[in-house]
């Protein structure tokens, strides 16, 4: 059970966010942030409203798209947005890859796990991978992000050997000498109804990662959203964060392609 956060509005948590970055912006630094957004398949209207809040706030985004189940209006949805959205492969069909019935059976979902069934070396990532750019093209960077943040080390050479440099899940996982770009910050509430975090518990999580790139500001802080299950309160949100962070002198977002390269300059 998540521990209960004060509430708190919109304006409470502005203010609170921008107290934070007004640290970085004393010192002449600011904090990295970086966007992230799963679970692409289709043009929808959730897409749509998605593609324009980044471009409304001038915002790079990545979009994880699932390459073997994405369609041709995906493709037409980006290229008439007016604005640059880079693609990164989110697994191969974002299926469980669990053995049922197994005496082992991994606890959470995966794709790319300890029991998945895909061979280490096995060539379905560079098929993926080429269905991915051929739709695509220049949009795709070599960012790979396994379904549910989760992946078995024994994957990575593979990953490497197709032309991927970094890795994305949520948090950090240790012992893995790979790139990484990570997200931090979920503000959708899965274990519950699926509904936003709450303005408390979103502060709670960003103050602790600002506080810790006191120490490291090289390192961003992902934020990771899935927009088919947006609602309005994740919205507005949305919209107060990217407001806070995009003037901030503290705060800056980068193109992912530079901080894929900063990664691998640090692993």
């Amino acid at each position: 059970m998540s521990q209960a956060r004060p509430e708190i509005g919109a304006a409470a948590f502005a203010r609170a966010l921008t107290e934070e970055l007004d640290w970085f912006a004393a010192r002449g630094v600011r904090a990295k942030f970086w966007w992230r957004d799963d679970d692409a398949v289709a043009n929808s209207p959730a897409l749509q409203t998605l593609v324009m809040t980044a471009k409304n706030h001038s915002l790079p985004l990545t979009l994880a798209v699932i390459p073997l189940l994405y369609r041709r209006d995906l493709i037409a949805a980006l290229n008439d947005a007016a604005t640059e959205v880079r693609i990164a492969m989110h697994g191969l069909m974002h299926k469980d890859a669990r053995q049922v019935g197994s005496k082992r059976l991994a606890p959470k979902k995966n794709e790319v796990g300890a029991q998945s069934e895909v061979a280490p070396k096995d060539p379905a990532f560079a098929a993926a991978l080429k269905r991915l750019e051929s739709g695509f093209g220049t949009r795709v960077v070599p960012l790979f992000v396994p379904p549910w943040n989760r992946i078995a080390p024994r994957f990575l050479p593979a990953l490497a050997g197709v032309g991927f440099s970094a890795l994305s899940t949520y948090g950090f996982i240790n012992r893995l000498r790979f790139a990484q770009v990570q997200c931090h910050l979920d503000p959708v509430d899965w274990r519950a109804n699926r509904g936003f975090i709450g303005y408390g518990r979103a502060l709670h999580r960003l103050r602790l990662e600002l506080r810790r790139r006191r120490c490291n500001h090289q390192e961003p802080i992902g934020l990771l959203t899935h927009h088919l299950v947006h609602d309005e309160e994740l919205g507005a949100f949305l919209q107060v964060f990217f407001e806070v962070t995009r003037k901030h002198e503290g705060a800056c977002w980068p193109p992912i392609d530079s901080m894929i390269k900063d990664a691998q300059l640090t692993c």
